[in-house]
């Protein structure tokens, strides 16, 4: 390189160091006591950057190019390009002294800049899987943006704070990611063009600690978070942009933005912070390439445009038993048995938010009983001495300022109904209130949800801007959206009829819900009653259209259950009926079993005030299953047998005999097939009597297994001889139905009677397709169970691990601790059997 090549250089990286001028780089160098005595003027400047000094340079000029590194170098890889391009390879004493110091400069920086980070948070709980997320998330990055959201209070910033020390802690491995620092930045009440330049300000306080460079009137932060300050001008908005862009070219940094707000122009700031488009960059690590990294790691309230987010990770409140250790850490006592049990109900009051638990935990420290706490907290989660500092509500409003006027009102709707979970149909007909400009706009709004109108056919504009404010709620961390409920991971043939929107569901939280019901938009008592009762009809046209359909009901569970509630404060005995049959399906997931017990309880009620026999015998027929699933045999034989005791009033339909069946399976899980074979000769007895030949077909497989299980195998072969006569020609182009399905359960039991293994399991995966399809987790576990015994008996000991594997996961959906202890005990008992087995690996188990 010669003197004009390096001139130009030279000036190259003067600008990219914000010196714009040669007069700049001069009046910096005169304010430098150890560079003041090198006569470095402008001139000087002028004719090294023009080429017109010798080169290489010899005696003052080279001492003076080698001076000028302290200024235009900022890492030692920086250094290294400099000392090659002004060919300073052979130092002598004194610069070799002076190269060392600048080197020992940087690593000191390096060092330092490390510092520049947050208060780390006392306590983190909870946290550690997202904390290793994150940490792994941001190493692997080579240029990006990755944000961190979540509701206000949940620990966002305390989950961030958390990850780069972590980071920071890491020496050699930060100098290998991010050699330059890790820097963070807080942005509390940052918005629009002012917000930006108050960043850019604050940037430019860290990297140029001599505020003379930089114009005085940039970046002034906002005094408060609600203020509106003149707009800045573009101009300097563009300079203060390039200053800091130019300033963190070829820089490896990590930089914190904790708190933006949800109307802070990230993509603007993007642009200056990684100095080029996202797109132009793989968000991955390249070191290959030679590229600097340059991550940004931001928090907010909101989601920003997936066009600038390379990675996003959403904290959600602690799970529940994390929640209590972290509340009970606080009070630092000992806890009595109705202490733990109130410290339960006031971390689930506040939602396993951690900013309440702490706020409820210093209200108990102050000597508040908790049970009078948790009282408290049940009623209003924001309590005013829950809140002294109001920090939290704080936060609230700054959450819900974005709001406008209609979806203030419409979220105050929502909160009001008191349900925390949701679809989108259901949040449509909630938020149906007419606009009190007429009489006759009012009255068309009313009628937009009659009982007998289809729920398909609401208003579609409508649903739409419901949709559209839902999606904009949850954008920005006011509701979450989700699953309504989860399923067993099976092929499941999926049902044509079920709802437009199965897919969309919604949670409110109960901090949310109860600040918005106390602090947004008033509503009157008559918007409030209408939106009940337009709730009210959408749940009777729902429970009327999917009738028996598990899925669709657990979409709208929480709906229909607040529904049926009401119905029951009501005292309309026809509806409670109604209502019970069409929560029946789901009746051992309404959140625990005594809603379950509460529903039927309460459905029989009903039938007997209205001197209805088949339904009072068909809801205690479901009450005894309740108890039965749970493993309380005495009452589930109790209340069948209860049932059967009613007289008929006319002749029943052969549901009503069910009980018969319940009282087999009883004494089947207490192995007496002898009286269980009894009972369903009693029920098949029945439906022939009623020519209900596909039941009774079914009813037949059923004795054939206990036949079988007895070891009476000729017998179980008539049985299904018999069964299987029953059934019509099969069309196997067809679309699956009942008569296949029932052809399944025969054909699986012929398996078992002769021995075939392999269709046996066929025909148990298409039983258990069936079942996972009506969401009957208990007869898919007792199914699987029954297939896992004969799988012992046929030494097939890997599939009856994974048979009892699938009744333990089928477990989970809903409580059936007598069908987990068999399938456990099953495995006990088959443990030194599996041993033995000949080339079995330990990995099959």
């Amino acid at each position: 390189m010669d003197g004009v090549q390096f001139g130009r250089w030279f000036q190259a990286r003067r600008h990219k160091c914000g010196f714009a001028s040669q007069r700049v780089l001069v009046g910096r160098v005169t304010s430098d006591p150890a560079l003041q005595g090198l006569a470095i003027s402008e001139d000087f400047l002028a004719r090294l950057e023009a080429g017109l000094l010798v080169h290489p340079f010899r005696g003052r000029v080279r001492q003076r190019v080698l001076a000028l590194a302290e200024l235009l170098c900022k890492t030692p890889r920086e250094l290294n390009a400099y000392l090659h391009a002004a060919e300073l390879s052979e130092l002598d004493a004194g610069e070799a002294t002076r190269i060392a110091l600048l080197r020992q400069r940087f690593q000191v920086q390096h060092h330092q800049r490390a510092l520049l980070l947050p208060p780390r948070p006392a306590r983190l709980v909870g946290r550690e899987t997202l904390v290793a997320q994150l940490v792994g998330l941001l190493r692997q990055m080579h240029s990006g943006l990755c944000v961190v959201t979540g509701m206000p209070g949940v620990g966002k910033s305390a989950l961030a704070a958390e990850v780069v020390y972590v980071l920071a802690s890491d020496q050699p491995g930060r100098l290998r990611t991010f050699s330059d620092g890790i820097m963070a930045f807080p942005c509390t009440g940052y918005r629009g063009k002012s917000g930006l330049l108050a960043l850019l300000d604050d940037i430019m306080s860290v990297f140029d600690p001599h505020p003379s460079q930089r114009s005085s009137d940039r970046g002034k932060k906002p005094e408060t978070s609600y203020s509106h300050e003149a707009m800045p001008d573009d101009s300097d908005l563009t300079k203060a942009m390039n200053r800091v862009r130019l300033m963190l070219a070829n820089s490896s940094l990590l930089i914190l933005l904790d708190d933006l707000d949800a109307q802070f122009p990230l993509q603007q700031a993007m642009g200056a912070l990684l100095g080029q488009s996202q797109q132009a960059l793989s968000p991955y690590v390249g070191d290959e390439n030679g590229r600097a990294h340059r991550v940004v790691l931001a928090t907010s309230r909101s989601l920003f445009s997936p066009a600038i987010v390379n990675q996003h990770v959403r904290v959600e409140p602690l799970e529940a038993e994390i929640a209590l250790d972290y509340f009970v850490s606080f009070i630092q006592c000992s806890l009595n048995a109705e202490d733990v049990v109130a410290a339960r109900e006031i971390v689930a009051a506040v939602g396993y938010l951690p900013l309440a638990i702490e706020m409820a935990s210093s209200v108990a420290m102050m000597g508040m009983p908790l049970p009078l706490l948790a009282h408290r907290l049940a009623e209003n989660p924001l309590i005013a001495t829950l809140d002294t500092g109001h920090d939290l509500h704080d936060r609230l409003g700054q959450a819900f300022a974005p709001l406008n006027a209609a979806m203030h009102r419409r979220y105050a709707l929502l909160a009001a109904s008191g349900i925390l979970s949701f679809g989108l149909e259901s949040a449509a007909a909630l938020c149906v209130v007419p606009v009190h400009s007429s009489e006759t706009c009012a009255e068309n709004e009313l009628h937009l949800f009659e009982k007998n109108q289809d729920v398909a056919a609401q208003s579609q504009v409508h649903l739409a801007d419901v949709a559209f404010d839902l999606a904009y709620f949850a954008r920005h961390s006011l509701v979450d959206q989700g699953s309504p409920a989860p399923t067993v991971s099976m092929p499941v043939a999926q049902k044509v009829d079920r709802p437009a929107h199965a897919s969309t569901y919604f949670h409110f939280h109960p901090i949310l819900r109860a600040y918005a019901s106390r602090h947004l938009c008033q509503l009157k008592p008559e918007d409030i009653e209408m939106a009940s009762g337009n709730l009210q009809t959408f749940a009777y046209a729902y429970i009327e259209r999917y009738a028996g359909e598990s899925r669709p009901l657990m979409h709208e569970r929480d709906v229909l259950w607040a529904v049926f509630l009401r119905t029951v404060q009501d005292g309309c005995s026809a509806h409670i009926v109604q209502f019970a049959q069409g929560l029946a399906p789901i009746s051992c997931r309404l959140h625990g079993i005594e809603n379950g017990k509460y529903l039927f309880q309460s459905a029989i009620q009903a039938s007997q005030s209205l001197r209805d026999r088949y339904h009072e015998r068909i809801f205690l027929w479901c009450l005894g299953r309740l108890y039965c699933q749970r493993g309380d045999f005495a009452l589930a034989s109790q209340t069948w047998l209860e049932a059967l005791d009613i007289p008929p009033s006319r002749k029943f339909p052969v549901q009503a005999w069910l009980p018969l069946l319940g009282l087999a399976h009883l004494a089947h899980l207490h192995h007496d097939e002898e009286t269980a074979e009894k009972y369903i000769e009693q029920y098949v007895h029945y439906c022939l009597e009623d020519n209900d030949v596909l039941r009774s077909a079914s009813l037949y497989a059923l004795l054939a297994r206990y036949a079988r299980l007895q070891g009476h195998k000729d017998a179980a072969y008539l049985y299904v001889d018999k069964g299987m006569s029953m059934l019509p020609p099969l069309d196997f182009a067809a679309v699956a139905s009942p008569v296949h399905e029932v052809d399944a359960w025969i054909r699986l039991e012929l398996a078992r009677v002769t021995n075939d293994f392999a269709a046996s399991q066929e025909y148990t995966e298409s039983a258990a397709t069936y079942l996972e399809q009506e969401e009957d987790y208990y007869f898919l576990a007792d199914l699987l169970l029954d297939q896992a015994y004969f799988a012992q008996s046929q030494a097939q000991y890997a599939d009856m691990h994974r048979l009892v594997n699938r009744v333990v996961q089928a477990s989970t959906y809903i409580e059936m601790p007598h069908l987990l202890q068999c399938g456990m005990q099953l495995l006990q008992s088959t443990a030194e059997a599996r041993l033995t087995v000949k080339g079995l690996s330990h990995a099959q188990f």
